[in-house]
């Protein structure tokens, strides 16, 4: 029969009075294997677990500790925390900041107006002080709509401040509707929805170029079949087995389909770039080639 101790104990498991363990015999092994399929399957499965409990780790090693696995092939949670940014966010005092274009065309105006000073209750002198603030959201019927707001700068004579009246379609200092916030909002709590947002916020900017320049595609289903041939390429060779290939792979990818994006031979224009690069010790410019005729 088959006798499992304690590990605690650290006595070593045994098989029909055979310990298991470093000092296991040729002629105890045999004699293992002539007890049949289960008893050989056990002895293997306890001397991996003498092993681990030697050795102190009993689960199998990580990715992120395989040197030659490739950053790109380790899940976002194995990758290690990025530090933190030193450098204080924003332009430097005195220099030009940048902030979302105003909008080319406004599709409705707004104008506001508090009669009274939330603070201090007393009735506002109008003035003809005011600034515009444009907020773009989604109407009802899914287009984009930009709404000029007029929000005047009245002065409390109580106060002596400035009172401007709250506008209620967008968060302050918004420049997004609550309606398209509603649609885009999401929980941001994990490291990965934190990771999506401030990639969101950094390319704000880029997000609705479809909505601006309507020749622009408001999917990604053209990149995506473009390197579907690149994602089965490194699939059929089993991955790349270094960062440097994986980067000499994309940098490869990268030229052939901008050629070939272009009308041009990938092949051929490699071929004449590097006579000509070795004849006169520069590359040419990709405009000096012309497409291949149909």
């Amino acid at each position: 029969m088959f006798r499992v101790r304690n590990a605690k104990t650290a006595e070593p498991l045994a098989i029909h009075g055979i310990r298991l363990g470093p000092e296991l015999t040729a002629e105890q092994a045999k004699a293992l294997f002539a007890l049949g399929e289960q008893a050989v399957v056990f002895a293997l499965l306890a001397q991996a677990k003498i092993l681990a409990d030697r050795n102190g780790d009993r689960s199998p090693p990580s990715r992120r500790e395989d040197p030659s696995c490739p950053s790109g092939q380790k899940a976002p949670h194995e990758k290690p925390e990025k530090k933190g940014r030193k450098k204080k966010p924003g332009c430097t005092p005195g220099h030009e900041g940048h902030c979302r274009a105003q909008p080319d065309h406004m599709d409705r105006a707004v104008p506001h107006r508090e009669s009274h000073c939330p603070d201090g209750g007393g009735k506002l002198t109008k003035c003809h002080v005011s600034r515009q603030r444009y907020i773009e959201d989604l109407s009802q019927e899914v287009h984009v709509e930009v709404t000029e707001h007029t929000i005047p700068r009245d002065g409390c004579p109580r106060c002596r401040q400035r009172v401007e009246p709250k506008v209620p379609e967008a968060l302050p200092n918004a420049t997004i509707g609550n309606r398209l916030l509603g649609m885009s909002a999401r929980e941001w709590t994990t490291r990965e929805a934190r990771r999506l947002v401030k990639r969101l916020r950094r390319q704000q900017q880029e997000l609705f170029t479809f909505v601006r320049e309507h020749q622009v595609p408001f999917e990604n289903n053209f990149a995506e079949r473009i390197i579907r041939r690149a994602v089965i390429l490194r699939k059929n060779s089993f991955n790349n087995r270094s960062d440097k290939g994986a980067s000499t792979q994309a940098i490869l990818r990268r030229v052939f389909t901008t050629l070939k994006q272009r009308g041009l031979h990938p092949i051929k224009i490699v071929e004449q770039a590097l006579r000509i690069y070795i004849t006169m010790g520069k590359l040419p410019a990709l405009k000096d080639f012309t497409p291949a005729q149909p």
